[in-house]
């Protein structure tokens, strides 16, 4: 099933932004960038935001992201680092747009509206909040000029090779290398004529004949894209087969925009309690850094000086820890004792680390218990983007030593882009000694805050658009029912306690939202 879901709060806001091809918009929205970084910014800006995602098929189909009030459409892909691969402006109407110096579009506004302008540090997108009139119709207050064909291929991006016709002549498609634009043929008697051009009519007519049309404004541009190729065609055909074939979309050159550092991959041998934490290299003549942390050995200060300081953090009697209170006895973990502990919080990182900070072991600055890995990119979980996605890989570890922890041999290897039923029981009989996994069910839409804006809605309820990339998935549905009952259960999941780990699945979709280590 196909859901949408809106997030955030009702704020209009007017930005202008320059297109970089290839690239993105502005210093802020990148090709590469990630799910996590972009929502967090368009949130912090309290702008409404809709998520487009499929239920079944979860893990293998693409996030659409869309900011209604500035037209502005993201596709991130979903196989591994959900990062940013399509952008797409689909209204005109409030996203101010320039290329090179040179606006795409004119919104003029009244002379009697004043504005608060605020801009971003380091950034060339400028947010204009209108002091608005009670119950205004925006369309009364502004004049949108839309770019237009001849403006694009003769002012302002230059010649190209000839675009294509839809085959009802409604549509014309112009594709620069990184770019491409969508036109509307708003004028029956010119779909007539190039209807009556006929099936076999030269590219180069078609083009000449919508560039010396008399009025400019029909043939108006209703969106265009920003991606990572030559040209739309070569991007689409190869985005459409990686979601066939389930394959990570995203190339080595397009890095996230951000300098901020990410870890790419984290590798834990579960007997042993040793995890080893890969951080991708900041430009291509450096290489991965690796860390290896122990649970039970390695120091508060030691990770503090591997992740520097933490996004937030809180003692033992936090209530966050309650949850696991009920968990102590059957997963074997003592919660009662004397013991201090403190959470450190790495959100960018999807990471928790809990300290028992009366270790003998290290009595100044305390010593790791227990790690928390998230993948806040679960959607259903109350977590989402909340914490980063951390992609990580788990081995057993029955035939490793400290020597060689990550030498897999017989073991049994499993990751983040596995659904908790695709863990093959071989490897719970390895770590736990059974495969009859029991689980604790966990409402925490019963405990925990929920936004009140979050809603549901019918995906037919979506107008479509020939450029959108999220097509619909072979293997899944295209309609929602019951949604009285989806809303109940969202935010519900399962726990399941095995030896040194506990895992938290989403009961609705089976996506493994977090792994406890301890």
């Amino acid at each position: 099933m196909l859901y949408v879901i809106y997030l955030g709060f009702r704020f209009i806001m007017i930005t202008n932004a320059s297109i970089v091809p290839g690239e993105g918009l502005g210093n802020s929205i990148k090709l590469g960038s990630l799910m996590y970084s972009i929502i967090n910014l368009l949130d912090r800006f309290h702008y409404r935001m809709k998520i487009s995602y499929s239920e079944k098929h979860y893990l293998e189909t693409p996030i659409t992201v869309t900011v209604p009030d500035i037209g502005l459409r993201m596709v991130f892909e979903n196989s591994d680092k959900q990062e940013l691969v399509l952008i797409e402006v689909i209204d005109f109407k409030s996203l101010k747009l320039n290329y090179n110096g040179i606006s795409l579009n004119n919104i003029a506004e009244n002379a009697k509206d004043t504005y608060e302008i605020e801009a971003q540090e380091n950034s060339d997108i400028v947010s204009t909040v209108p002091k608005r009139v009670e119950n205004e119709d925006p369309q009364q207050r502004t004049n949108i000029t839309l770019p237009n064909l001849n403006q694009i291929y003769n002012q302002t991006f230059g010649p190209t090779y000839p675009g294509k016709l839809s085959k009802n002549s409604d549509y014309y498609t112009l594709s620069y290398p990184g770019i491409s634009f969508k036109f509307k043929i708003n004028l029956n008697d010119l779909i007539n004529k190039l209807i009556g051009l006929g099936t076999n009519v030269n590219d180069n007519t078609i083009l000449s004949k919508l560039l010396n049309w008399d009025k400019n404004s029909d043939v108006a541009c209703e969106s265009l894209s920003i991606f990572l190729g030559s040209s739309w065609e070569n991007f689409y055909e190869t985005f459409q087969r990686s979601i066939l074939d389930n394959k990570q979309t995203t190339k080595s050159g397009n890095k996230a925009s951000s300098s901020a550092i990410h870890i790419s991959k984290l590798l834990v041998n579960l007997k042993l309690g040793i995890i080893k934490l890969i951080f991708e290299a900041t430009s291509d003549k450096n290489q991965p850094q690796e860390y290896v942390i122990k649970i039970g050995e390695t120091t508060q200060q030691e990770i503090l000086n591997i992740l520097g300081s933490p996004d937030d953090y809180f003692n033992k009697f936090d209530s966050r820890l309650l949850i696991h209170n009920h968990l102590s006895k059957s997963f074997k973990i003592d919660l009662h004792d004397n013991s201090i502990y403190k959470f450190h919080n790495y959100f960018r990182f999807g990471l928790d680390f809990l300290y028992d900070l009366n270790s003998s072991k290290s009595k100044s600055t305390g010593v790791l218990k227990k790690l928390i890995i998230h993948n806040g990119g679960i959607i259903e979980s109350l977590d989402f983007m909340k914490w980063n996605k951390c992609n990580w890989q788990l081995i057993s570890g029955q035939y490793s030593d400290t020597a060689h922890p990550f030498e897999l041999q017989d073991d049994i290897s499993i990751d983040s882009s596995m659904y908790f039923n695709d863990i093959p029981p071989e490897f719970f009989n390895k770590i736990e000694g059974n495969t009859n996994l029991r689980p604790v069910l966990l409402n925490r839409n019963e405990t925990e805050f929920i936004d009140n804006d979050l809603d549901i809605i019918n995906p037919d309820e979506i107008s479509d658009n020939n450029n959108t990339i999220l097509e619909k998935h072979p293997s899944r549905d295209s309609t929602v029912s019951g949604h009285t009952s989806k809303t109940k259960t969202w935010g519900q999941s399962k726990l399941y306690g095995c030896n040194r780990c506990i895992w938290e699945v989403v009961e609705s979709n089976g996506c493994i939202t977090s792994v406890t280590i301890f």
